[in-house]
């Protein structure tokens, strides 16, 4: 009998069409934009973005509100499985509003991350306020996709709640900590990640759990990365985040996120120190 190889607590196998994905127009009466695959018929292939991509979450919060920005992610990465209707051009279509809300929702709670990560009380202080012993929040921007915004999140985390995680009137930073708890479990109900039963390596029985799409697994990153305080470097080569230090296998002053980028950079580096070695050489002469 073959098992199904499981290595981390954490494991995703996700489709992605070789072909790539297109934008087309909605069905009659629907103005929305759809990203589906351009080659519906063709076989997906799998890969594990999880295991592959350890910064995958930051690249996709930093991407363009931009349809190429989108496609190009996808067909690096695969659709983001979000909910589908029948309404749709295709069973796997996913909306430019989709996009962008995804998009705009995870990419204010990194920035706060790294607030939080790095001491910026300056930047903190732009997202919250005290008042009489609770802290007002208001995270991310008002922006306008289509005929439709995307507003900010609001919320007021109340004085019993401070106290009881014993955080003091007048921090910010542990004010804020309580801001992107919250905001980032609503996300995680929203992409869940559930258990499941597989095999590990020995065929024993074991239970997992799966992000139940490509989005439900980047959410579940960036919480690993809060739980763990991951630290993130970009890639020299390709401009990706990945984590170093710690559990990741990398060291912490890595500046290459895979062998193929090490081997473009040690490429990169001879060619240039030849440059260096002929420069130098014609001033001698």
């Amino acid at each position: 009998m073959k098992y199904r190889q499981v290595e981390d607590p954490l494991k995703l196998i996700w489709p992605k069409f070789p072909s790539g994905y297109v934008w087309r127009s909605g069905n009659k009466g629907d103005k929305e934009r759809y990203l589906m695959p351009s080659n519906p018929n063709e076989q997906p292939m799998g890969y594990e973005p999880l295991l592959q991509y350890t910064g995958l979450f930051r690249d996709f919060s930093e991407l363009s509100l931009t349809e190429d920005a989108f496609r190009d992610f996808a067909n690096s990465y695969g659709l983001l499985g979000l909910a589908h209707d029948v309404n749709r051009p295709h069973l796997l279509a996913e909306s430019s509003f989709e996009w962008n809300d995804s998009v705009l929702r995870m990419r204010p709670l990194v920035a706060l991350w790294r607030a939080i990560q790095t001491g910026n009380t300056h930047a903190l202080a732009s997202i919250g306020k005290w008042k009489d012993g609770e802290f007002l929040y208001e995270v991310g921007d008002s922006v306008r996709s289509g005929s439709q915004w995307f507003v900010p999140e609001s919320g007021v985390i109340q004085s019993y709640e401070l106290k009881n995680s014993g955080v003091a009137p007048g921090d910010i930073i542990s004010a804020a900590r309580q801001v992107l708890q919250r905001l980032v479990n609503r996300q995680l109900r929203v992409f869940p990640t559930l258990p499941a039963l597989l095999f590990d390596r020995e065929g024993k029985l074991r239970l997992f759990m799966q992000p139940q799409s490509l989005g439900s697994a980047l959410w579940i990153q960036f919480s690993q990365a809060i739980s763990e305080n991951h630290t993130l470097r970009e890639c020299s080569v390709c401009n990706h985040w990945f984590q170093v230090g710690g559990a990741s296998g990398k060291r912490a002053d890595a500046e290459t996120c895979s062998p193929k980028c090490r081997q473009a950079k040690h490429r990169a580096d001879l060619k240039g120190n030849a440059r260096k070695a002929r420069a130098k050489s014609r001033r001698q002469k």
